[in-house]
């Protein structure tokens, strides 16, 4: 119920800060015409199961429906605001036809990808709980380890190829 909590919470804010109903403009995460528009999916794996290696940080933005989907405990206000930003950014691009593309996520646009989502996080995080920490994945701590630490970057290695985030 906190995914759901969440995700109402960041349409209001989105609405009220920037004005606009949702990441698609109708009130949904979702693209027309594979989903209705004014859907926004969210899954949590109580289990433990799912998706990794595609969600090795327990939580991923899918552009094809518009889903948001959290492994078990990491349903926090920082990492469910950077995949809700991840769906603004998706938004935000539109090929001729009007069909949302996204941003290249590769390279300087997937750079720029993350950090718009970093930052977000933190930010709903703040409207949340009052206080902000630049750490993404602490409020509770959801985490094996905390994924980045965006006062520090270098400080927090990840857990996939062991390099600092960002290397």
């Amino acid at each position: 119920d906190g995914l759901y909590t969440y995700l109402g919470a960041l349409h209001a804010y989105y609405s009220t800060t920037f004005g606009i109903n949702g990441p698609n403009g109708f009130g949904g995460t979702a693209d027309w015409p594979a989903v209705p528009q004014v859907i926004t999916r969210g899954y949590v794996h109580n289990d433990g199961s799912g998706f990794a290696p595609a969600c090795p940080y327990g939580a991923t933005f899918s552009p094809n429906n518009g889903s948001v989907t959290f492994c078990r405990g990491v349903v926090t206000p920082d990492v469910v605001g950077h995949e809700y930003a991840h769906s603004i950014v998706h938004h935000g691009f539109h090929d001729a036809n009007g069909f949302p593309t996204g941003a290249t996520y590769y390279g300087e646009a997937g750079a720029l990808n993350e950090g718009y989502a970093d930052v977000m996080g933190e930010i709903f995080e703040h409207t949340r709980t009052g206080a902000v920490d630049w750490k993404v994945g602490t409020s509770p701590p959801a985490l094996s380890g905390v994924i980045p630490d965006l006062a520090n970057p270098p400080a927090i290695i990840q857990v996939i190829g062991g390099v600092p985030y960002p290397d």
